[in-house]
């Protein structure tokens, strides 16, 4: 099993720490970190000792909000596989390596989790709703296999376009709820 975490950058800061949750929270999860830039920030170079790293460099030409162009590109490139959506704003949560196994080892015909997400103060930000619906649920919540995403995409154009494309995923591909703290909400502002 590998983990795709896409992340799309607009604070390329923030990167260093990043790469240090990933490094510290996945110790025993074969991962592939995608790094796509948005065409407005200037791609940085990549630290020659990260590894992991199977992308680091420009996404599609045109921007859109909050990184959904970025995202779209990554499902374009990716060929299967977990995905995980880890803002440019965030950090792995230490139990998410760990509740995603348990997860996975509870429901190994599910194609989607969705966990409970907290603040960094550990304040809670959203539980998993099964079904999703807009304004119920953020795209950091989620692992999903990617043929659960077949060519469906993010709207580009939209601040809430992850919980309109999983609302619409939510139609195809039943997704679990794990009703237990294993990611963040914007643990980086």
């Amino acid at each position: 099993m590998i983990l795709q975490i896409v992340t799309p950058v607009s604070r390329p800061q923030n990167l260093p720490r990043i790469y240090q949750s990933i490094r510290q929270g996945l110790p025993r999860t074969l991962y592939a970190w995608w790094c796509i830039f948005d065409p407005r920030v200037p791609l940085v170079p990549l630290p020659g000792d990260w590894r992991g790293i199977v992308f680091w460099g420009p996404g599609p030409s045109r921007p859109g909000a909050v990184g959904y162009p970025q995202r779209n590109f990554a499902l374009d490139q990716i060929p299967g596989g977990w995905i995980y959506f880890l803002d440019d704003d965030n950090l792995i949560h230490p139990a998410l390596e760990k509740t995603f196994q348990q997860a996975l080892d509870q429901h190994p015909q599910a194609d989607w989790f969705l966990f409970r997400q907290v603040r960094p103060d550990g304040v809670l930000y959203l539980a998993p709703h099964c079904p999703p619906r807009v304004g119920l649920v953020d795209v950091g919540q989620g692992i999903i296999r990617r043929e659960a995403f077949g060519a469906a995409r993010f709207e580009e154009d939209r601040y809430d376009a992850d919980g309109r494309l999983f609302e619409q995923l939510a139609g195809t591909t039943t997704p679990r709820c794990i009703d237990q703290v294993a990611a963040y909400y914007n643990a980086l502002r």
